[in-house]
Parts: C-alpha cells; sequence; structure tokens
C-alpha cells in the first residue's frame, strides 16, 4: 500500500544539522523525513533515533541510499539518490519511494522504477550544492511538466519561493535550511 505524500520533506545533513532528532521534534506532519547523514560514524544508531522520533510524532520516515538500513529501521520509505536510482532495477517495496533528479535522463530512470515522487533540484543556488549550477524556474518548470509523478522543489528554494515553484509545478518543497528556523512558516502547527 502506498502513503499519501507529505506536503514538504525535511532532508538532514551531516554538516548542517548537527541535531536531527530535535529538529524532528518540532516537525507538523504535513513534512516528511529523509534521513542522509552518510558521513555519521554512528549512521544506524543515528537513524533508529530518527525513526523512534518520527513514529512517535506520526511523521514519515525514508532512509537514504541504503535499502538495508531502512528494512532494518523499518522505515516508511526509501529516497534514492541519482547515483542509486542507476543501480536499482525496480521499485523497493517500501510504501514510498522518492528520488533525486538533476534533468531529464535521471527523471526518465526515476519514472522507470515507479518512484511515488521525485525531489529535483537544485532550482536555485544552493550552499550545499555549490558547485552545482541551479536549474532556474524555467528549466525546473519544463523537468516538471514532463514528470509522470508530483515534483517536489528543492535547492534554495526559500518559503518566498512556494508559491512561484507550485506556479511552476511542484507539489511541494524539500529542503535542508527551511527547517532549521524555529520560526518558520511550516504547513501547519
Amino acid at each position: 500500500m502506498r502513503q499519501t505524500l507529505p506536503m514538504a520533506f525535511f532532508l538532514t545533513d551531516d554538516n548542517r544539522v548537527p541535531d536531527p532528532v530535535g529538529v524532528v521534534s518540532t516537525l507538523p506532519k504535513s513534512v516528511a523525513v529523509i534521513f542522509r547523514h552518510y558521513g555519521h560514524p554512528k549512521r544506524a544508531a543515528l537513524c533508529a533515533d530518527m525513526r523512534r522520533e518520527c513514529f512517535k510524532r506520526g511523521i514519515p520516515f525514508l532512509v537514504a541510499g541504503n535499502l538495508d538500513l531502512a528494512a532494518d529501521v523499518q522505515a516508511d520509505g526509501v529516497h534514492l539518490p541519482a547515483w542509486y536510482v542507476r543501480r536499482v532495477r525496480k521499485r523497493p517495496g517500501y510504501s514510498l519511494v522518492t528520488a533525486a533528479v538533476h534533468d531529464q535522463r535521471e527523471l526518465r530512470a526515476a519514472d522507470a522504477i515507479g518512484t511515488d515522487a521525485v525531489l529535483i533540484s537544485p532550482v536555485f543556488s544552493t550552499a550545499s550544492h555549490g558547485g552545482a549550477a541551479p536549474l532556474g524556474i524555467h528549466r525546473f518548470a519544463r523537468l516538471a511538466k514532463s514528470a509522470t509523478v508530483p515534483v517536489f522543489a528543492m535547492g534554495g528554494v526559500g518559503w518566498s519561493d512556494v508559491r512561484r515553484v507550485h506556479g511552476a509545478g511542484a507539489a511541494g518543497i524539500a529542503g535542508i535550511g527551511l527547517f532549521l528556523k524555529a520560526d518558520a512558516p511550516y504547513l501547519d502547527r
């Protein structure tokens, strides 16, 4: 059974989110969590802590880039980085499967395995991917229009950009910094 999509995704990050469990405690239920923290020395233990906090709060929890870890913590879903999508031959058996997409080729690959949604990035310039050229709103809109699943805008997207990316075809937004401020205008409280 597939899960209903959230309105937004919060992605954890080794460098920018030292206390991801603390951030989860502030999120509304309309935001799902994608656990990355790829370089954390105790990634499995942190992942399990995150899963418990998300479960307690009724927030969907996805693990990025590791199907075994997702199974170990009984995650609600998985997020497939673009490099991982190329390795997967069929849809992983989770109720929610998302993928990172940066161009048309990656969008077709994500479609081929039956993802539920894609996170298209970087829409705008972003500190987390400083060397990546941003798509801009027009290229984002073209990718969004060609997608067969809902798309979420990510990369340099701030709360002031929500209407703009929705108008360009985004079903929602995704990011790291969006959710790190206590005064963020969340979608529900």
